[in-house]
Parts: C-alpha cells; sequence; structure tokens
C-alpha cells in the first residue's frame, strides 16, 4: 500500500503533495491526515477509520490563532486531538510574529484596539497544548510548515505500517 495524504474538504488553500496521493475528504478532526492500513475497508474517511493514529491541525496566520483560541469550535478539536496517538499544531509563522501581534498581521490597523486576545495568553494556551501532549510547530512560513507536515506523515505512515507486517 502506498502513502495516501488525506486533506480535509474545508481547508481553504491546501498544502500540495504532488510526488504522492492526496485524497480530499471531510475529517472531523484536523487538516491532514494519512491512511494507516488495517483491516476495515476505507471507502469513508473518518477519525474512526484512521484508527486515531495522527492528526496534523494548521494555521496559516496569525490572526487565524489569536481567533481560534477563543473559539468553542477550536477547543472542542482540541478535544478531540487528545484521541490520537500523533498530534501536532503546525504554525506558518515565528513565536516573534505571536509576540510582535497585530503588527504584521493580516488585521487592519484600524480594527487593533478592538483586540481582546493579547500575545501573553497565546503563548500560554500554545504552553498548555503542549503540556496536553500536542506537538505545536512554530515553522515560520508555509513551505516550512508543508516540509514538515510531509515528513512527519511519511514517518507515521512507515512506522505504522511496519508494525502492521
Amino acid at each position: 500500500m502506498t502513502l495516501l495524504i488525506l486533506i480535509d474538504s474545508r481547508e481553504q488553500h491546501p498544502w500540495a503533495f504532488p510526488k504522492f496521493d492526496t485524497h480530499r475528504c471531510t475529517l472531523e478532526t484536523g487538516d491532514y491526515s494519512v491512511v494507516i492500513p488495517q483491516d476495515s475497508p476505507l471507502s469513508k474517511y473518518s477519525d474512526e477509520s484512521l484508527d486515531y493514529t495522527i492528526c496534523i491541525d494548521r494555521k496559516g496566520c496569525t490572526a487565524e490563532l489569536f481567533q481560534n483560541v477563543t473559539q468553542a469550535r477550536f477547543k472542542n478539536e482540541i478535544d478531540r486531538m487528545g484521541k490520537f496517538r500523533h498530534k501536532f499544531l503546525i504554525l506558518e509563522f515565528s513565536m516573534d510574529d505571536i509576540l510582535r501581534f497585530p503588527y504584521g498581521s493580516s488585521i487592519p490597523k484600524r480594527r487593533w484596539r478592538y483586540l481582546r486576545v493579547k500575545p501573553e495568553f497565546v503563548l500560554g494556551y500554545l504552553t498548555n497544548l503542549m503540556l496536553s501532549g500536542i506537538s505545536v510547530i512554530f515553522a515560520g512560513d508555509s513551505s516550512n510548515a508543508q516540509r514538515i507536515c510531509l515528513n512527519i506523515l511519511k514517518k507515521v505512515y512507515l512506522n505504522s505500517t511496519e508494525n502492521t507486517i
């Protein structure tokens, strides 16, 4: 069986993996996963059919992360990630970008005075994620984030297939 990368259908600007098979589907948790060989047919992909092996969530910009940390929907997703053996939050920006927020963000300067979430809160939030077992990766940019994602997916796939043979 070959590596099949699953991409959540709600991803607006998904990463491309031209040398690998990909499939767009609705992932209940996260944005990227990989099909791990198992006995059950994989005609419909879901968190259960993926055997809770790997979940990768992606944040493309600081504005997205700062907005998400206050939303119940994101908290629910983080809670669901707890079921997975391997769980990652890959950020397409640096720690410095968080510390400088909202400078350099996509949020218009005229809206800054209405912002309620501060960098210290987000850093505390990310620290709690790491303490709960979610690996948070500051990739710096989209290209690095995509490379990291692919390397993680390949490694998890290879480790899982070695254990099933």
